[in-house]
């Protein structure tokens, strides 16, 4: 019996993800895209920068801390909570009403922008440990969280939709969604951390 009711369990939430992905299918496209193409942008920015003014350009992109590789593990950790913490309390408050949504986006597009941005320096400046740092671990990682953000934000918007429409609540509140995708994004955080003090990476990403 048992058995069945982890198998109920899996199937409800599958057919909850496959729902959610055919019902917002056209907002993460959009959103997919833009953000993709922001980062790409992001690549071939730090590549034209990097032509001999590689100090100047962190120094204009607010970068510069960890290209030095003097910033320590923990409080980069911290630095990172705050960071992602703040975007996600942006992307609730966009979430209220639809004038502010396309805030919302733009604060996505330019994470993706910013992840671009960074690996590409990384890689530039350590050569093959930058590309073991930025690729193996930064990358995946932070991919997984401006993945995240997104559902996030589109969840959060499907929330108040219904609730302004209908005056009721859909599903948890969207504040609390909030602290669970921060949870979330935390344990992320912490197994980079891990992995850039077993590998004795010398830089860490901050966006």
């Amino acid at each position: 019996m048992k058995s069945y009711s982890v198998i109920g369990k899996f199937q409800n939430f599958k057919y909850s993800v496959l729902n959610f992905i055919k019902t917002n299918q056209v907002k993460l496209i959009i959103i997919g895209v833009i953000t993709l193409i922001a980062f790409v942008t992001g690549i071939f920015s730090a590549i034209k920068f990097s032509n001999g003014s590689i100090t100047i350009v962190y120094s204009d992109f607010g970068i510069k801390e960890f290209a030095n590789g003097t910033i320590g593990t923990t409080q980069m950790f911290f630095q990172r909570f705050f960071s992602y913490s703040v975007l996600l309390l942006i992307l609730t408050v966009c979430s209220v009403t639809v004038f502010l949504f396309p805030v919302g986006v733009i604060a996505i597009v330019y994470r993706g922008f910013l992840l671009g941005l960074n690996i590409t320096f990384i890689v530039i400046i350590y050569g093959i440990s930058g590309v073991i740092t930025a690729i193996l671990i930064i990358f995946p990682l932070q991919l997984l969280m401006l993945v995240l953000m997104i559902l996030f934000f589109i969840m959060a918007r499907n929330h108040c939709i219904v609730k302004g429409k209908y005056g009721t609540k859909n599903g948890i509140n969207v504040f609390l969604l909030m602290l669970i995708f921060i949870l979330l994004f935390t344990l992320i955080n912490f197994v980079e951390t891990i992995l850039l003090i077993i590998s004795s990476a010398k830089v860490i990403l901050i966006i």
